[in-house]
């Protein structure tokens, strides 16, 4: 039988905090979205070198090698064949996406040539632009059928899983080809289909429990709240057991200059003491915060400090 799994794997952490939160949020979005491949083995491999796809999508009979452009506009090809986005004017990749998809592909085949043998195994491997969160509809962009025939295609970020799904290109790839890849691009399982095993981006300061737990927070928006489930991209810090927390209490923002902000997002609103100071109440209000402060909310308590 076919094995079935659903794994995401990265090559590169970003070296920046901005990048770093995007690539986390689009691993957990397309962790979501590879339901919808089906049965069968599906490997989505991101963070690759420079000049390489954005994400590569490993399937027994297709490999998808992908460049992405994040817009809400519709996109528009003038006259000269240069794309842009109707609402701004501002060139897509260039002006040239589909010769940037084309180069991004031919750079992964010489790059998995170079440490493995399984570059004959890919078949007619397939070049996309994705456009995140979806391609509009009224966007006026017309492939030709050279672009056809050399097998490259533009969706949606919403229409990859389904490509992925019944896409049949020749490819011949079975677990142990899967894995000849991904060791070439140098990749590490980063979610296995169920959750991330690491993350990336970890801030330089945790909140720990009076229950003696210590809890992860991110570079960037840690939500902290009752609620369990995150919305998309979200990082959050369920708080379980106190309901007089509100399910979005506060967000602890970590900057990248090491600075530290406590916004209240509360009904009630969150305490804040400074180490060696008088309490003080914030609501609906954002307060700077330094390590050994603590944060009571309900009758929870957490206090900030910097990790070891």
């Amino acid at each position: 039988m076919t094995p079935v799994y659903h794994h995401i794997y990265l090559a590169q952490t970003p070296t920046n905090a901005t990048a770093r939160r995007h690539l986390r949020a689009r691993a957990l979005d397309l962790a979501a979205r590879l339901a919808q491949v089906g049965e069968g083995p599906c490997a989505v491999i991101l963070g690759l070198d420079s000049g390489c796809p954005d994400l590569v999508v490993l399937r027994p009979h297709s490999v998808i090698a992908a460049l992405i452009h994040q817009t809400t506009s519709p996109l528009d090809q003038l006259p000269d064949r240069v794309w842009v986005e109707r609402a701004s004017g501002e060139r897509v990749l260039g002006g040239a996406p589909l010769a940037a998809v084309r180069a991004a592909r031919s750079m992964l085949v010489r790059k998995i040539e170079q440490h493995s043998d399984t570059a004959a195994l890919l078949g007619r491997l397939v070049g996309a632009l994705v456009i995140a969160p979806t391609l509009p509809a009224d966007s006026r962009i017309v492939l030709d059928i050279g672009e056809h025939r050399d097998h490259i295609k533009l969706l949606g970020l919403d229409e990859l899983a389904p490509l992925a799904a019944m896409l049949q290109a020749g490819a011949r790839l079975d677990e142990l080809s899967f894995g000849g890849i991904i060791a070439a691009l140098d990749a590490r399982l980063w979610h296995n289909g169920e959750r991330l095993l690491f993350e990336v981006g970890l801030a330089a300061y945790q909140l720990n429990h009076t229950s003696g737990v210590a809890l992860t927070l991110l570079e960037g928006a840690n939500v902290i709240g009752r609620r369990a489930a995150p919305l998309q991209g979200e990082f959050r810090l369920t708080i379980e057991g106190d309901d007089t927390i509100s399910a979005d209490h506060a967000v602890l923002i970590c900057l990248a200059d090491g600075r530290a902000v406590l916004r209240d997002t509360s009904t009630n609103g969150t305490y804040l003491r400074a180490h060696g100071g008088e309490e003080q109440r914030i609501h609906h209000a954002e307060q700077p915060i330094t390590a050994g402060s603590t944060i009571r909310m309900g009758e929870t308590v957490l206090r900030l400090e910097r990790v070891p």
